[in-house]
């Protein structure tokens, strides 16, 4: 039994969805001495939420920097034989009367996606875990609208998703 108090102040303080009360449960009743590897996967909810990229410092989980390494941290300190991997969000766009409007050249007050993207990159390296480059290596500007329909992976998107997770798990192993 595991301290979780720090996730459960409520949807206001922590959350961008809804459905932050039944995704504290599912983690509160997950034993994850049943898992070898925890692949962690953001998606943008919080960049399109303008969830600030860092509240008061780089561990306050108000701020999406925070909340990824608190959350990392304490699956590292209560299953230390957990091999933890961070996969980056993909890009996601957002038709408009304008046209295509690319997440990383959006800021919806704390900065481009690119910006969320270096913080779980910056999350990774500070805690040691192996990372995943979707947004940059896999799906990018000139193929997104193949991968990507605005907000959700096509099926050619999650397929290609699913085998550059694969290949890197069997090529480039876990830290």
């Amino acid at each position: 039994n595991h301290d979780l108090t720090y996730i459960e102040g409520g949807e206001d303080a922590f959350s961008t969805t809804k459905r932050y009360k039944e995704y504290v449960k599912d983690f509160k009743k997950t034993d994850f001495n049943d898992f070898d590897i925890v692949l962690i996967m953001y998606n943008l909810n919080d960049f399109y939420a303008a969830k600030p990229t860092l509240a008061l410092n780089d561990k306050d989980v108000r701020g999406y920097h925070g909340s990824l390494y608190t959350s990392i941290k304490f699956l590292q300190d209560n299953y230390p034989h957990l091999q933890v991997m961070l996969v980056s969000p993909y890009p996601e766009y957002l038709v408009t009367d304008e046209g295509i409007q690319l997440s990383n050249a959006s800021d919806y007050g704390w900065g481009t996606s690119s910006v969320y993207i270096e913080h779980a990159l910056a999350v990774a390296t500070q805690l040691c875990i192996s990372y995943i480059d979707n947004y940059f290596y896999i799906i990018n500007d000139d193929n997104i609208e193949e991968y990507v329909s605005e907000f959700s992976l096509t099926d050619k998107g999650s397929v290609t998703l699913a085998n550059h997770i694969i290949s890197f798990i069997e090529n480039d192993g876990l830290n």
